[in-house]
């Protein structure tokens, strides 16, 4: 069971925040850590910064030596590398990205979570060297079959024996090449691609 001061502050910030996980599935994420565990977790993809949010509040209820690192560059020429869909390129062009990522700070500083939570801005190819051993690693970044093959051949060899890896939007055809690649190396928990749009796997 979750503490029900996480879940509080979960279903009150997240609808603030820009971004599409629901609280529902954010206390979900949550439980994750709480009852896994894991020491090093890495994010690809952190936009409004609502999972960022829910991983932090259980890494500071665990206090127990555990770091979420999140990765994006909050860049447009990086979010609109490679997609071809017009509704898609017109929306991340008149987004204001530096606004987002003004509010995803704000909220990490404001909830004291900086201790827990090390963001890192910057695109995902100039990171992977900073971590030798990842145990939950969640890749939301740029869904481009190009950039989704790179984020997995990247981390996914970092993630330990045991670990664990979230897969977003893992039912997009442009995220298939990818996933095979990922079930070389990992096996199926549970899939949500229908339902939340994410998958789970463990490292073999």
């Amino acid at each position: 069971m979750i503490p029900d001061h996480i879940e509080k502050l979960i279903k009150e910030e997240l609808p603030k925040m820009e971004g599409w996980l629901t609280p529902e599935r954010g206390i979900q994420f949550a439980e994750f850590v709480l009852e896994h565990k894991p020491k090093i977790i890495v994010e690809i993809g952190v936009f409004g910064g609502r999972s960022m949010f829910c991983y932090a509040l259980a890494l500071r209820h665990l206090n127990d030596g555990g770091v979420y690192y999140g990765i994006d560059p909050w860049e447009k020429g990086v979010a609109l590398e490679g997609e071809q869909n017009g509704i898609n390129r017109d929306w991340w062009s008149n987004l204001d990205i530096e606004s987002i990522h003004r509010k995803a700070m704000s909220v990490l500083w404001s909830n004291n979570l900086d201790k827990w939570a090390v963001i890192i801005r910057s695109a995902s190819q100039y990171c992977h060297k900073l971590f030798n051993e990842i145990d939950l690693a969640a890749l939301d970044g740029n869904h481009n079959e190009f950039q989704a093959c790179r984020d997995v051949e990247l981390y996914v060899p970092k993630i330990v024996s045991g670990g664990y890896l979230f897969f977003d939007d893992s039912d997009w055809p442009s995220t298939q090449k990818a996933l095979r690649i990922v079930e070389q190396t990992c096996d199926l928990i549970k899939d949500d691609g229908r339902e939340t749009h994410n998958s789970l796997y463990r490292k073999r």
